[in-house]
């Protein structure tokens, strides 16, 4: 099934003029890794793969505010594949509007899944982080965090799911949340992946790290760029997103383009301080989706505009380009895993200090002091530890954990 979507899609799109020349160099050569074969007709597919059906049902696209998935309604697009989009979220919240304003530029269907909320609309309600936690140790084997949300099993679909995961391979890899390109602040950034927060850490954990970081520190100390680039191929995609997937499939074919080793083959031969200003991922949009140039994307600006100065024509059509979407103050953004609120932070601080299988790795009062004000400061930090007691204490394999309450996290207000 996955196949034939990578049939669907063809290079039969042609550049427009007037695009960076190194754009118009690669954008085909990039389209042709994700779907390499032209279906010119059936026959073609079922020559090269007999018993192969044409694609009819539609492909169903988890679609947000951002850049990644945005490239990949644009490849659907310009390819002519049916797709339907999908946002989860509050009605108001930014990935909502803006992909609601995506899909109606195209003409698909959108569907909008809210979060469970209480009577009076001002909390959501979330599963219990202890029944997050085992179906990520049953799923993902202790590979990635209960920050995670590990879908449930269900009637399996035929349908084909995509999404912009691991779409960063094309900005750069962890390059693309490095605001400070100087050299001295990319290699400080090699630093902190392995070593931040050690006064949190036993001596033991912190020789590990210290282990685990020579290599790259080696490698950053030449080049830095590439090794932040490599460390996302490493880390990112070869641990998380691997383990993420193994979720992503107990409900059906999720296929990822971004993943495709030849994809990657293809995002690692440019430039990664290129790949880095998102002027790559902008231009690609543009060439394949060009009704989709106006419509702002959630968060920062495009990267490369920021940083040098706009030429007179940029300059006039950002005047004419329509502000982005102004949500309610307060919620613009929000995410109830990285805001936790008080009661959740309550449940998390629980299950870290409730055991001591933790101590070997952590040091107690470091991770008390952490836990000290009424909502935590490092909800990822928390969320991991969590996972990893857990994980310690034998919650996975054994019972499925029951009976327990959903957590109220209150929705920020103005």
């Amino acid at each position: 099934m996955a196949v034939r979507v990578f049939l669907a899609v063809v290079s039969k799109v042609t550049a427009p003029p007037g695009l960076l020349d190194q754009v118009v160099r690669h954008a085909k050569s990039l389209v042709a890794q994700f779907f390499p074969v032209p279906p010119d007709t059936v026959a073609t597919v079922e020559q090269r793969f007999p018993g192969a059906a044409p694609l009819t049902d539609q492909v169903n696209l988890a679609l947000t505010g951002g850049r990644d998935s945005r490239l990949m309604a644009a490849l659907l697009h310009a390819a002519k594949v049916p797709f339907r989009v999908t946002t989860n979220g509050l009605d108001d919240h930014p990935d909502v509007m803006i992909a609601r304003q995506i899909a109606a530029k195209l003409g698909v269907e959108h569907t909008v899944i809210p979060p469970k909320r209480t009577e009076q609309r001002d909390a959501v309600l979330v599963e219990h982080p202890l029944r997050r936690t085992f179906e990520v140790l049953r799923t993902c084997e202790g590979m990635t965090s209960a920050y995670e949300t590990i879908v449930e099993y269900l009637p399996y679909s035929s349908r084909l799911t995509m999404s912009g995961q691991s779409g960063e391979i094309l900005r750069g890899g962890f390059l693309y949340s490095q605001g400070n390109p100087a050299l001295h602040a990319m290699r400080r950034r090699v630093d902190a992946f392995f070593l931040k927060d050690e006064h949190l850490f036993t001596k033991e954990a912190n020789a590990h790290a210290r282990d685990l970081a020579a290599p790259w520190q080696e490698r950053a100390a030449g080049d830095p760029a590439r090794a932040l680039d490599h460390m996302y191929v490493t880390y990112r995609v070869g641990r998380w997103h691997a383990a993420a997937r193994a979720g992503s499939l107990r409900r059906g074919d999720a296929v990822q383009p971004f993943l495709d080793n030849r994809v990657v083959a293809a995002a690692l031969a440019l430039d990664p301080m290129w790949r880095r200003s998102e002027e790559v991922v902008h231009e690609l949009i543009g060439m394949f989706a060009p009704q989709l140039r106006r419509i702002p994307i959630e968060g920062a600006e495009w990267r490369f505009r920021t940083e040098r100065a706009p030429s007179w024509w940029e300059s006039l059509l950002a005047r004419r380009r329509p502000p982005a979407p102004a949500p309610k103050k307060g919620v613009a953004g929000w995410n109830w895993r990285t805001s936790p609120g008080e009661r959740l932070t309550a449940v998390l601080r629980e299950g870290v200090l409730g055991g001591d299988v933790l101590w070997d790795v952590v040091q107690k009062d470091a991770v008390e002091e952490m836990f000290a004000a009424p909502t935590v400061k490092q909800p990822a930090l928390a969320w991991n530890l969590y996972t990893v007691g857990a994980m310690l204490s034998g919650l996975y394999p054994g019972a499925v954990p029951d009976g327990l309450d959903l957590v109220e996290v209150p929705i920020p207000h103005g």
